[in-house]
């Protein structure tokens, strides 16, 4: 059952593939102007093209699309308690995938 239905929703989002790829790889996915040539709802570009778009430009991309930034090189942020702290509460219950619900408890010495 669940198998027939994963292989229907396949279908129907490889219906939108154009030449054998999904939208995000077709090149209106880069154009900063949504138009209706524009096939994907994800907007693909580079860190350092990003830095170029003025506030407008930005703001009219996230008003239609989601953003996929390519290229970029993530900042370095060591794996502690305080760069857990930032994801938010170490304390609180956190939904994993929908089926269970686990509480982390970090000691710190």
């Amino acid at each position: 059952m669940e198998h027939n239905l994963f292989g229907r929703i396949m279908e129907t989002i490889e219906q939108q593939y154009k030449g054998g790829g999904p939208p995000h790889h077709d090149a209106s996915a880069q154009e900063i102007v949504n138009s209706s040539s524009t096939r994907s709802r994800i907007f693909v570009t580079m860190q350092e093209k990003t830095i170029q778009l003025s506030m407008t430009q930005t703001q009219e991309i996230f008003r239609h699309r989601h953003v996929l930034e390519t290229m970029s090189m993530p900042q370095h942020s060591p794996f502690d308690r305080q760069a857990l702290m930032k994801l938010g509460s170490l304390m609180a219950i956190r939904d994993i995938q929908g089926l269970y619900q686990l509480v982390y408890v970090f000691k710190c010495y």
